[in-house]
């Protein structure tokens, strides 16, 4: 599916729905992991606000396949290194006014579908995720 839109971005994909549930850590670790490393699109620079994540929960894969620098897939201890980092115990912090994510890994779960999301700004150390991590 298409849609319209405005300024540079003519025609692009529909946002791409992720599965809307909490999902076990031991399913985040048994999932294909893709990581991708992407630029920000320069009317997003230097905005606290720039998200692959859209309001309503989705990816904007039109966005990633344009802003898209680098791809890798997770080998499996990467995979659970990852969901350990992200889940383990860590002081909790607030959304940093630097919030510049650059890093996005996206968990496939069976039939290749799409179960989580972490987007990531290194620089703060913050994320985003959906379904959104307590």
């Amino acid at each position: 599916m298409l849609f319209v839109g405005c300024g540079k971005r003519q025609a692009v994909e529909a946002p791409v729905s992720i599965v809307d549930s909490q999902i076990e850590k031991s399913s985040l670790k048994a999932a294909r992991v893709v990581a991708y490393r992407f630029a920000l699109p320069e009317e997003g620079r230097g905005l606290p606000s720039f998200s692959l994540i859209t309001n309503d929960g989705k990816l904007d894969i039109a966005a990633l396949k344009n802003l898209k620098l680098a791809q890798a897939t997770l080998t499996p201890g990467q995979v659970s290194r990852l969901v350990d980092s992200v889940y383990g115990p860590h002081s909790l912090t607030g959304r940093a006014a630097c919030y510049d994510p650059h890093h996005i890994f996206l968990f496939y779960g069976a039939a290749d579908v799409l179960i989580n999301v972490f987007e990531v700004c290194f620089g703060c150390t913050n994320l985003d995720a959906q379904p959104q991590i307590e």
